[in-house]
């Protein structure tokens, strides 16, 4: 394996202080509670109160990492935002975070790789980093999903999946001076769009004029406006997705699984991610999981995930993760990270 040539040097997450339990979704998506719980392993969520934008999230997460790694947000070079749920359709939320963290006219980035967000954006970062282009980049990933959701009863296989939330790293050419923080040791992402549409939220189809009518293109604007998914198809190609990015992943460093101390993926399914485990013939302690309590909260999950973890002290200076991602487009990948 190769010397790292970027590193993680501190780490933030958000979540909003409202709750909201399968059994106090809202009454018209029909919900049964534990069904959900049985099926995707979560049994509650955040949602925003109020009027919230996604950026919002993504600063409140973007500061907590710049205070774990030391920086103001003077010091950055570069941000990376990825979202499914922006702001507005355009300009994307990176903007708006360079704007509201009160960071100088550096450029922003915006991501648009939904559940594989995180580790698309992380490959760019320790790019621009590995080359010399930037020396501090903030990669913040946040999900505003509770507004946009469809609240009726043709929804209740998507809408209680998902949760608002974001997560943020800090990505540099050095370690953290007082230690802590992660050695990106690898990144590998993928895509295959045939299978694109098998998970979308249309809200438009520039095709048409206007593209707004969703007459001519679907069977109801509730098609248009809101998620679809085909689930059993994403269940099954998440579960081939990841489980040969993690085989690819350990391969081209030199690694066994049994060299990982901590499997951390996207949050999409429970049940999904026990499947790769077991495909993999990972002990089931090593894969770390929040979405009982988070949901799926897309492009923030990996993140978030990483920054409890490691508040929490599960994951500890010398430790090993792996991190998988599959989701929308289609897209995926796998990570490699030491905790220093």
């Amino acid at each position: 394996m190769t010397a790292a040539q970027a590193f993680i040097t501190g780490l933030g997450h958000f979540l909003p202080a409202r709750v909201v339990a399968n059994a106090d979704l809202p009454a018209p998506l029909n919900a049964d509670p534990a069904g959900i719980t049985k099926r995707t392993g979560i049994e509650r969520r955040h949602w925003v109160d109020g009027k919230v934008y996604t950026s919002d999230l993504a600063v409140e997460a973007s500061r907590s990492a710049l205070a774990a790694a030391g920086l103001g947000p003077g010091d950055l070079d570069c941000i990376i935002a990825a979202t499914l749920s922006p702001d507005y359709a355009f300009p994307g939320i990176g903007v708006y975070i360079q704007h509201k963290l009160g960071a100088p006219h550096i450029p922003a980035y915006d991501v648009r790789n939904q559940c594989s967000g995180f580790l698309y954006s992380l490959n760019m970062a320790r790019a621009f980093v590995a080359a010399g282009v930037y020396q501090k980049v903030l990669v913040a990933c946040a999900e505003l999903h509770s507004h946009a959701m469809g609240k009726t009863a043709m929804h209740v296989h998507i809408t209680p999946l998902f949760g608002d939330g974001a997560g943020a790293v800090v990505v540099c050419a050095e370690p953290a001076p007082g230690g802590g923080g992660f050695s990106i040791d690898h990144v590998r992402v993928y895509s295959d769009g045939s299978g694109a549409d098998r998970l979308r939220q249309r809200v438009w189809d520039i095709s048409v004029e206007p593209f707004m009518d969703w007459t001519q293109v679907c069977d109801s604007s509730e098609a248009m406006w809101h998620a679809e998914m085909d689930g059993q198809f994403i269940f099954r190609k998440a579960v081939a997705g990841m489980q040969a990015a993690a085989r690819d992943a350990l391969k081209e460093c030199g690694l066994a699984l049994s060299d990982v101390d901590w499997v951390v993926p996207h949050q999409a399914n429970l049940n999904i991610n026990k499947t790769v485990g077991s495909v993999l013939k990972l002990p089931p302690e090593k894969m770390l999981s929040n979405i009982q309590r988070v949901g799926n909260t897309t492009a923030a999950s990996i993140p978030i995930l990483l920054s409890e973890s490691v508040q929490k002290g599960v994951i500890r200076s010398g430790h090993r993760v792996l991190s998988l991602a599959f989701g929308s487009g289609l897209t995926w990948g796998a990570a490699l990270l030491r905790h220093l």
